[in-house]
C-alpha cells in the first residue's frame, strides 16, 4: 500500500489584497518525485516556503509524515525531515565547500566535526561535485552552485526535498546532469522530491506526476504527457508564452 508522505489541505496565503496561493489541496506518496509549474506569480515558490515554514498560511493545514507542522519555524521543520534548495543558492561564501556541508551535517545529525568533514566528502562525490572542495563557494560557477545545493541539503538526511527552480541559470547541456543527480538521489536514497519549475520540459523527464498553478489555484493534476495537452494549461501558461 502506498504511503502518503505529504498532504497540503486546503492551503491559502495572501500579501495585502493579492492571493499568492488559494485553498490548495494535493497529497505526496512516499519516494514519489512531484513536479510543481505554472507562469510567473502561480505560487510555487509561496508554496514552498509556506511548507518549509519560512511562510505562515492563512488558513489550512500542512500534514507531514502524519503530523501537523503547520506554523512550525523553519529549522522545527527541518528536523522533522524536510530539506530544500533554494532558486538563488544560499552557501556560506566565506567558507569552503567541504565546510558548508559538514556544517549542514553537524546541524542535522550532530556529527563531530571529524565525522561531518569524512561523511560531506562521500555527499559530494555523490552528486558529483567537480573538484575544488576545498575552495571557498563564493568563487564557485552556476552548475557547481547548484551542486552544492544539493549536498547540503543531503546533509540534513531529509525524507522530503523540496527543489525551487534547480535549472534556474544553468545552460541547456548542464540541466540534464543535475536532473540525472536528482533522480539518484530519489532511487538511492528513496528520497522524496517536490520540484518546482516553471519550464515543462525540465520535469517531463524527471517527474510522475505534475500539478499546475495559475494565480494560486490548482488547475491540472496528472502527468507530464496530460499537462502538454491539456486546454487550461494552454491557456494559463503556454499561451503567455
Amino acid at each position: 500500500m502506498e504511503r502518503i508522505i505529504l498532504k497540503v489541505e486546503n492551503i491559502s496565503k495572501r500579501f495585502g489584497g493579492i492571493i499568492a496561493v488559494n485553498d490548495l489541496s494535493f497529497e505526496i506518496k512516499e519516494e514519489e518525485i512531484i513536479g510543481i509549474m505554472g507562469p510567473n506569480g502561480a505560487g510555487k515558490t509561496t508554496l514552498l516556503n509556506i511548507i518549509s515554514g519560512e511562510l505562515k498560511p492563512d488558513g489550512g493545514r500542512i500534514i507531514f509524515g502524519g503530523e501537523n507542522i503547520t506554523g512550525l519555524e523553519p529549522h522545527q521543520v527541518v528536523k522533522k525531515g524536510i530539506g530544500r534548495t533554494y532558486q538563488i543558492p544560499q552557501p556560506f561564501k566565506k567558507l569552503t565547500c567541504i565546510e558548508n556541508v559538514a556544517i549542514a551535517l553537524m546541524y542535522g545529525c550532530n556529527f563531530s566535526m571529524t565525522r561531518a568533514l569524512k561523511e560531506a566528502e562521500r555527499i559530494l562525490e555523490f552528486v558529483e561535485f567537480p573538484k575544488g572542495k576545498n575552495i571557498c563557494a563564493g568563487e564557485l560557477d552556476e552548475i557547481s552552485l547548484k551542486r552544492l545545493e544539493l549536498a547540503r541539503a543531503l546533509a540534513l538526511h531529509p525524507r522530503l526535498l523540496l527543489v525551487d527552480e534547480i535549472a534556474g541559470g544553468l545552460t541547456d547541456s548542464e540541466i540534464p546532469q543535475v536532473l540525472k543527480v536528482l533522480k539518484r538521489i530519489n532511487e538511492e536514497f528513496r528520497i522524496t522530491i517536490l520540484i518546482i519549475e516553471h519550464v515543462i520540459k525540465v520535469l517531463i523527464s524527471l517527474v510522475q506526476r505534475i500539478i499546475v498553478l495559475d494565480r494560486g489555484q490548482k488547475i491540472f493534476e496528472g502527468t507530464p504527457e496530460e499537462a502538454i495537452s491539456d486546454r487550461r494549461v494552454i491557456e494559463a501558461y503556454f499561451g503567455q508564452h
